[in-house]
C-alpha cells in the first residue's frame, strides 16, 4: 500500500505490486488513508489500551487481600503476572519492541543495509533493557530473556556484516561460509540454552543435584524475593520427661512453651498417656 516506485520517463509514481496503479490518486488515496488509520489503531491503539487497563488496576494486581484481585488476575493475569510487581508494565515493552520488529522495519528501506543496521540498534536497546532490569519473576525466565534476545542481536549483526561486505569474491572482508556457519551455531547454541534452562532451572533439577531444597519464595512489599522459615517447632515428649505430680490439663492438648538455645519453642503435651 505505501510502497511506489518512480519509473524514468513517466510523471509520478506507481505502487510496485501493481504498476498499473498510480499512488496517492483517486482510489489508491482512500485506501492509503484507511491503512493509516487502522496501522494507528493497531500500532499504539493496542499497546495504550493495555496500558490503560493496567494503570487503572496496578493496585489489585498483587494485593491478594483487594476484592478485585482474584477478578483482574483471570482477566489480565496473562500481562503482568510473570513479572515482578514493579515490572507490570513490561509486556507492553515487549509489545512494541516486536511491532518495531516485525512491522516498522518492513516500511524502512527495505531489502537495505540501512534496514538492518536499525534491526541491530532496536534489539540492541531491548538486550540492555532485559540485561539491567532482570523483569521476570523466574531467574530461569530472566537467562532465556537474555539470551534469546542476545541470539537476534548477533544474528542481525552477522547479517549486516554479510550485506555490506564487498561483492567481489577476490576482494570479500569475511568468509561467507564460515559467517554462515558461525550464525547457525548461535542459533543452535540458544535452542539448546532454552532447553537446558527448562530441565535443570524451571523444573528445579539443578537444586535436586546438588542437594538443594525447594522453598516457597514470598515477595515483600519492595518486590524483593526473601526466605522465610518459621522459629516455631513441634517437639514430642515421651511419658518420662513429664512431671511425677502434674496438674490435669482442661483439654486434650496443652501447648507450653520451653527454651531451647535462647529460642523459644512450642511443645505439645498430650494430658492423657
Amino acid at each position: 500500500m505505501f510502497k511506489c516506485k518512480s519509473i524514468d520517463g513517466v510523471d509520478g509514481q506507481f505502487l510496485v505490486e501493481d504498476y498499473a496503479q498510480i499512488c496517492s490518486i483517486g482510489e489508491h488515496a482512500t485506501y492509503q488513508l484507511l491503512a493509516i488509520i487502522f496501522l494507528c489503531l493497531y500500532v499504539i491503539g493496542i499497546p495504550a489500551s493495555m496500558f490503560v487497563l493496567l494503570w487503572c488496576n496496578k493496585n489489585h494486581l498483587h494485593d491478594e487481600s483487594s476484592p478485585k484481585h482474584n477478578l483482574i488476575k483471570n482477566a489480565l493475569g496473562g500481562m503482568y503476572s510473570q513479572y515482578e510487581p514493579k515490572y507490570w508494565w513490561f509486556e507492553i515493552f515487549l509489545l512494541l519492541n516486536k511491532t518495531m520488529m516485525c512491522g516498522g522495519l518492513v516500511m524502512f528501506q527495505p531489502g537495505t543495509s540501512m534496514q538492518v543496521l536499525v534491526a541491530i540498534l532496536i534489539m540492541l536497546c531491548h538486550l540492555l533493557v532485559v540485561k539491567d532490569l532482570k523483569p521476570y519473576d523466574s531467574d530461569g525466565e530472566d537467562i532465556s530473556s537474555f539470551l534469546s534476545s542476545l541470539t537476534l542481536t548477533l544474528t542481525t549483526l552477522g547479517a549486516f556484516a554479510l550485506m555490506t561486505d564487498n561483492p567481489d569474491a577476490t576482494k570479500k572482508t569475511f568468509d561467507s561460509d564460515a559467517l554462515a556457519y558461525v550464525m547457525v551455531g548461535i542459533a543452535i547454541s540458544c535452542i539448546v540454552s532454552q532447553v537446558g534452562i527448562t530441565i535443570f532451572i524451571d523444573c528445579g533439577l539443578w537444586n535436586r543435584l546438588c542437594g538443594g531444597k525447594t522453598e516457597k519464595n514470598n515477595n515483600d512489599d519492595n518486590g524483593k524475593v526473601s526466605n522465610k522459615k518459621s522459629m516455631t517447632q513441634v517437639h514430642p515428649m515421651n511419658e518420662a520427661s513429664l512431671p511425677l505430680s502434674s496438674p490435669p490439663l482442661s483439654s486434650s492438648s496443652s501447648p507450653q512453651m520451653e527454651e531451647k538455645n535462647g529460642k523459644h519453642v512450642s511443645s505439645f503435651i498430650p494430658s492423657e498417656l
